[in-house]
């Protein structure tokens, strides 16, 4: 898995893709270096991308911020729209805000959606998606926000969407609650901050300190799970292997 992790990082071929289509229900070409896979629509590993993402950044939120209230798919955030869900991860309030954040997590392939590669076509915005997503997410909540029949200034919750590409990279809120994440981390602790060992997390990791440890995390959580979508035999009959 970690040589497919690290060839999937370089942007080398994968022996074993190339001949091979998708899910039954697709048909489309897998691609020489799986980038289909990330962005089709019957891929089922996305669900668990999406989940194991949202469980760390819930740990986060337990483990630095000690908010032990934290909840994950709340239902009962926005009263009277149904069953939609404004948060995957919805945290108690951050100190010096004025409404908890609902985060709502997105994982979307820039490269699909975009065709974007570095070497090929540097000018187009390979954070479009990410920001084009934000956007979406956010125009969709305020629609539910008005048929639940409430102002914006009634919503208990702050909305913010954190979207990630499968590549690793940030969208613009995502950096942003990073940095309204330190700040909350630093009232927290004031004084006398944590280190790795006070809060007892595996120093193994290439990390010196607790949020670069969870930043790591979801990095590690995202390309693990691109991997996983290239090596099960689901998406191939042959053993993939780095060309």
């Amino acid at each position: 898995m970690y040589s497919v992790m690290l060839a999937d990082r370089l942007r080398l071929p994968l022996r074993g893709l190339q001949q091979h289509t998708c899910h039954a229900n697709c048909q489309q070409p897998a691609g020489t270096h799986g980038d289909h896979l990330d962005h089709c629509v019957y891929g089922s590993g996305h669900t668990a991308r999406h989940d194991k993402v949202r469980d760390v950044i819930a740990e986060m939120h337990r483990t630095l911020l000690r908010d032990r209230a934290v909840t994950t798919e709340a239902l009962d955030l926005l009263p009277g729209a149904g069953d939609y869900r404004p948060a995957d991860v919805a945290p108690s309030l951050y100190p010096g805000d004025n409404k908890p954040k609902a985060l709502d997590i997105y994982i979307g392939s820039v490269v699909q959606e975009t065709g974007w590669h570095p070497n090929k076509n540097p000018t187009l915005d390979p954070l479009k998606p990410l920001n084009d997503a934000e956007t979406r997410k956010k125009d969709l909540d305020a629609t539910k926000v008005i048929q639940a029949g409430l102002t914006p200034q009634q919503v208990q919750y702050e909305k913010v969407v954190l979207a990630f590409a499968t590549t690793g990279a940030w969208g613009r809120g995502a950096l942003a609650w990073r940095k309204d994440f330190l700040k909350a981390f630093n009232k927290v602790h004031e004084g006398a901050q944590p280190t790795m060992d006070d809060l007892d997390l595996d120093t193994n990791w290439n990390a010196l300190s607790p949020l670069e440890y969870y930043t790591q995390r979801i990095a590690f959580s995202i390309a693990y799970h691109r991997a996983f979508l290239r090596v099960r035999r689901r998406w191939s009959t042959t053993t993939v292997t780095v060309a």
